[in-house]
């Protein structure tokens, strides 16, 4: 059985990048993680936490719909390690507004 590969944060974040450039602006960190992520046939997992981490960042940048856009192509790939992924898109919203509140 094959182990698999657990991406932290940073991993995703670069895996967002270069899903978001052409491959000649890829810097050497996105282009190692890409390349990986396209040839491996081990199961790729993430946290729960790292998913809210990446919506909270996503609805909170000036980037907004292209950072939402490329979390979901990320996702399907992903095996989330915690509760149902759904829940996290609406945490990470209310986490926004709580904020606009204080």
């Amino acid at each position: 059985m094959a182990m698999g590969y657990l991406l932290d944060t940073n991993h995703c974040i670069y895996l967002m990048n270069a899903l978001g450039k052409s491959p000649s602006k890829h810097k050497s960190h996105e282009s190692n993680v890409l390349s990986k992520f396209n040839t491996t046939t081990d199961p790729l997992y993430t946290s729960i936490l790292v998913l809210a981490e990446l919506y909270y960042g996503a609805v909170n940048s000036k980037q907004q719909a292209s950072n939402l856009a490329r979390i979901a192509l990320l996702k399907p790939k992903l095996n989330v390690l915690g509760v149902p992924t759904s829940r996290i898109e609406r945490a990470s919203l209310l986490m926004k507004e709580t904020l606009l509140l204080l």
